[in-house]
């Protein structure tokens, strides 16, 4: 028989949570309500200002005007999450994906320099996403910081690139035709300053010219 409430030293609690209350197990009194706290929601680090704050300094380590900033704002938005775990990765993902699709190319190399994301992430992102990289926009763009700006040797040059895929890094070929045009035109570019410029390994350049 249960003892009388009045005689319970109430040392056994349990709470019904069905009707919200501790009770004591031995004597049956309510002693108190219990009140279920709604769980809080998880804030990402990354708001949208942070985010918006996260790409212009990308671009700004870039050396490439804020103008692009909405679009790759916009973007990230519409394809990723926006409370995920994985933000600080897509931020730089993101700036690269979106302004080679609006013809401002960067290559992985760039972003991984300037954001510390590792280019074997980078490259995984590329890989789900099936981003190609455009060679021929890459080409002009690095023909101009080389100060070969003419378009005749650009359009020389990008007769020369593969129709089709050769499994080579984007980089290693243009640079490689670039080092090759200078050196077939007497024109006064080291291996060492392309590869350099570029952003790839002279080592590179000498493996491309021997297989190619």
């Amino acid at each position: 028989m249960c003892a009388q409430p009045y005689s319970c030293q109430h040392i056994n609690e349990i709470i019904d949570e069905r009707e919200g209350t501790i009770i004591c197990y031995d004597c049956g009194l309510v002693l108190s309500n219990y009140f279920f706290t709604q769980p809080q929601p998880q804030h990402s680090f990354f708001t949208p200002s942070s985010i918006l704050e996260e790409i212009k300094e990308l671009l700004e380590r870039l050396n490439l005007p804020q103008i692009f900033a909405h679009d790759i704002y916009e973007n990230l938005m519409k394809l990723s999450p926006k409370t995920n775990s994985k933000t600080k990765k897509l931020i730089p993902y993101f700036v690269y994906k979106t302004l080679n699709e609006i013809g401002c190319p960067v290559s992985i190399k760039d972003i991984s320099s300037v954001s510390g994301i590792s280019e074997n992430d980078l490259y995984d992102m590329q890989q789900a996403e099936t981003l190609v990289l455009n060679p021929h926009a890459l080409l002009e763009k690095y023909c101009k910081l080389l100060g070969l700006s003419d378009f005749k040797i650009y359009s020389v040059i990008k007769e020369k690139m593969p129709i089709i895929d050769t499994g080579h890094n984007p980089l290693t070929i243009i640079a490689s035709l670039i080092y090759k045009y200078c050196k077939e035109n007497n024109l006064k570019y080291s291996m060492k300053e392309i590869a350099s410029t570029v952003g790839i390994s002279s080592v590179s350049i000498q493996r491309y010219i021997k297989k190619c």
